[in-house]
């Protein structure tokens, strides 16, 4: 990890170290030592030195966060801070590695401060209200422990969702694959988390059908896909979301999904973009929406996808058969962290999205609320379109809001 010379920031999500801009060459500086830890709701990174913002003990299960900000004093060599955070249940609910802080040789940072945060609205934390503490260790020894209390605020339950009545938009089915237990490849951090939540939103929020499956071989994908060609019915809608490595071989031009039993050296185990729009082209369904978040997944995509909305729009692209992606990212590599709450950048946009919506949305207006929030926040660019050869007829996949 690098670190930084005095006078800069540098950031960690979800941790933030700054340093002041003073230091001084002394032969025997004064001990290194933590001078005040404070919770507050926010910190404001403006400066050379944070500063929190809102500072209290008391949060509710609607607060986006809480931060734990520390301050210390004479820092000199090199030095680590740790933060565990115990939910109400007295069990350890997230915790840290080590993070270096360090001074420049014969120089010491005179002040300087860091912070580390959880969030709350949106994640595991909001279903948890009660009394938590937070450890903040030095050099694994314990410097401090705070006290604070999350407190429940009920919402209440959105209405249903009002739909037209004189359209039929057929059943809905998901199959959501989410890939972090590699046996053989680097192992990834948000992929499952990121398959549970897209999962849960699409059955409590859309009601879908959902099948989730996690840390999947190539059997059980294929397996998974096959079901779906016998169960599936013309009047039928399919979303297949899939979070796990892939690659692209350039030489014979096709693109690949790697399940956790992929080899790097050998090809057996994983699943290519033609054998997947095979069984595309075979499924009954009306509508299929392949969500694609992995390196090289625009090789299923081709060319832009317009919408042009008319008189009857929805009626008429509610009845053509669609076979559509949305990829995270063209023919290049995306970044598995990065977004709000353990997610990837591309899922934490796609979750917001299908949060926000109310009503009936596209899969081409879907990608146009995702795709610029995705480029500024990382060196990756979503893509939508048609499936090739896969017998798409002109339609576009619909999200219709039911609760």
């Amino acid at each position: 990890m690098k670190t930084l010379k005095a006078a800069s920031v540098f950031l960690i999500l979800p941790l933030l170290i700054f340093a002041c801009a003073s230091t001084k060459a002394v032969k025997k500086p004064p001990p290194f030592r933590i001078v005040r830890a404070t919770l507050a709701k926010g910190v404001d990174d403006r400066g050379t030195r944070g500063i929190p913002v809102n500072p209290t003990t008391t949060f509710t299960t609607q607060d986006p966060q809480v931060v734990s900000f520390v301050e210390y004093e004479n820092l000199s060599g090199r030095h680590e801070l740790r933060w565990e955070w115990y939910s109400p249940d007295g069990k350890l609910y997230s915790k840290t590695r080590n993070y270096p802080i360090k001074s420049s040789t014969d120089k010491y940072i005179r002040q300087g401060s860091a912070c580390h945060k959880i969030s709350v609205k949106g994640t595991k934390a909001q279903n948890l209200p009660g009394e938590w503490k937070v450890r903040i260790y030095l050099d694994d020894l314990v410097a401090e422990a705070k006290y604070f209390r999350i407190n429940e605020i009920r919402v209440a339950k959105k209405p249903r969702a009002e739909i037209s009545r004189d359209i039929d938009f057929g059943d809905y089915h998901a199959l959501v694959i989410g890939n972090n237990k590699y046996r053989f490849l680097p192992k990834l951090r948000t992929a499952k988390n990121d398959a549970q939540e897209v999962g849960h939103i699409l059955k409590d929020n859309y009601g879908f059908s959902v099948n989730i499956v996690t840390d999947a071989t190539r059997s059980d994908i294929l397996l998974a896909l096959e079901s779906l060609r016998g169960e599936m019915t013309k009047r039928d809608n399919l979303l297949i979301y899939y979070a796990g490595h892939g690659y692209l071989d350039e030489e014979a031009d096709e693109g690949y999904w790697l399940p956790v039993d992929a080899q790097s050296n050998s090809t057996l185990n994983w699943v290519s973009n033609s054998s997947i729009t095979s069984t595309l082209k075979a499924i009954p369904a009306k509508h299929v929406l392949v969500v694609a978040d992995s390196c090289y997944s625009g090789k299923l995509a081709r060319g832009v996808h317009i919408v042009r909305k008319t008189r009857n729009y929805l009626s008429r692209i509610s009845q053509k058969r669609a076979r559509s992606v949305l990829c995270s990212g063209g023919l290049e590599p995306v970044i598995d962290s990065g977004g709000r709450g353990e997610h990837s950048v591309f899922a934490s946009c796609l979750i917001d999205a299908l949060k926000e919506n109310r009503d009936i949305i596209l899969g081409a207006e879907l990608f146009s609320k995702i795709r610029r929030p995705i480029m500024l926040n990382a060196d990756q660019t979503p893509e939508y379109s048609d499936i090739r050869k896969a017998g798409h007829a002109g339609g576009d996949f619909l999200f219709v809001r039911r609760y």
